[in-house]
């Protein structure tokens, strides 16, 4: 269904179906409710719909009929949708212009995940599911949604609307990036440098040079200077971005969580929406997703 200012079905608007969206994984909790408004928000910004995702559970209750089963999830699936709607509802009228649909998918249902996903150009969820726990655990929604797109993936604490007045502050208008030495650091850079340019912030660029036994220090940060130059050579980002750079010592997980304590967003890289689906407790994207105040973005 599209929601302008009042309550139409889908079928009226077929062009949505095909159109690049902001899709945003709801499930109904209030540990959802500001990634949905983050998410309404860049897709305003973005000139794009926005699109509430809500998963239910098609777990059936086996000691009910199987009359009684299909009347459970149905009414799951009606109780989802009016949830949806009635926030669709009231995050459009507070930015006019902005249509927002609403899908209700039954899961698991991998499929019918990804065709719900098809247009996302950026997924917005929340760092925790319905009951508290965190994000990228196992059979949460948002990794559920995280194994099926491609494109960027927003990750917004469940407290960022208290915090984010309080946040004000010369650096509360920096997008913070962590280059690596991975292959990926120019495309993330670039992402990065876009949200700056697009939110009138400048960049702030961080490399940790913590490395391995053996190397000096004096070693480590000069080769991390050729990282940084190499990636913002092959970036190419557009000169009327201010860009700052920072070099550390300290490990890359502390010192990307510190800095972004201060920023509006924090950007990283990922190797592709499975590796990131799968991120192990102990790596350093995981690190920083489960302990970060800011919204962080996930580059693919």
């Amino acid at each position: 269904m599209t929601l302008p200012l009042t309550r139409r079905t889908l079928a009226e608007h077929h062009d949505l179906a095909l159109a690049d969206a902001v899709v945003v994984g709801f499930d109904g909790s209030w540990h959802s409710r500001p990634a949905v408004e983050r998410a309404a928000d860049e897709a305003a910004q973005r000139g794009m719909h926005l699109k509430l995702l809500s998963l239910v559970t098609t777990d059936v209750d086996t000691s009910l009929s199987p009359h009684a089963q299909d009347l459970d999830e149905q009414q799951r699936m009606t109780i989802a949708r009016t949830i949806a709607e009635d926030v669709a509802e009231q995050v459009v009228s507070a930015r006019p212009g902005l249509l927002a649909t609403v899908d209700v998918v039954g899961v698991p249902d991998p499929d019918a995940v990804r065709e719900h996903l098809s247009t996302c150009r950026l997924l917005v969820v929340g760092d925790r599911g319905g009951h508290g726990a965190r994000a990228f655990l196992l059979g949460t929604t948002s990794r559920e949604l995280v194994r099926s797109v491609s494109c960027p993936v927003l990750v917004v604490p469940d407290d960022w609307l208290a915090q984010e007045p309080a946040a004000q502050g010369a650096m509360s208008h920096a997008v913070l990036v962590g280059v690596g030495r991975g292959a990926e650091a120019a495309h993330t850079l670039q992402v990065a440098a876009a949200e700056a340019q697009r939110n009138g912030a400048h960049l702030l660029v961080l490399h940790s040079y913590a490395g391995a036994p053996g190397e000096s220090p004096e070693a480590r940060l000069e080769h991390g200077r050729e990282v940084v130059e190499q990636a913002l050579t092959s970036a190419a980002i557009d000169p009327a971005v201010h860009v700052t750079t920072v070099f550390t010592p300290d490990p890359a997980a502390e010192a990307l969580l510190l800095h972004a304590s201060r920023t509006r967003l924090l950007v990283i890289g990922s190797r592709g929406p499975i590796a990131l689906a799968r991120l192990s407790i102990g790596s350093v994207s995981r690190q920083v997703l489960d302990e970060a105040t800011a919204p962080v973005l996930v580059v693919p």
